[in-house]
């Protein structure tokens, strides 16, 4: 994976909880819960574009972590950051 310059990207996520919800998450804020896995990623979507770059996880009860997206289109569309290699 490449270093990034002059960012830093916000760590959102998606949490599968025990009740089988899936909470909306940066850091120790849940924005919501979603009673389905599909509206919680399409928010935290929107809520991570909303925000600046970002990265997007999903965890599952099982241990399993999951990036959603590629960083590269996320961190490089926006001004200043490009790639170390």
């Amino acid at each position: 994976m490449d270093a990034y310059l002059l960012v830093m990207p916000w760590f959102y996520r998606v949490i599968e909880l025990d009740d089988g919800t899936w909470a909306c998450r940066h850091g120790h804020t849940i924005f919501d819960t979603h009673a389905k896995l599909a509206p919680a990623i399409t928010h935290i979507e929107e809520l991570a574009h909303a925000a600046g770059p970002a990265r997007l996880f999903l965890h599952r009860l099982t241990g399993e972590v999951v990036e959603l997206a590629d960083p590269q289109p996320l961190l490089s569309s926006y001004p200043g950051t490009h790639p170390v290699r």
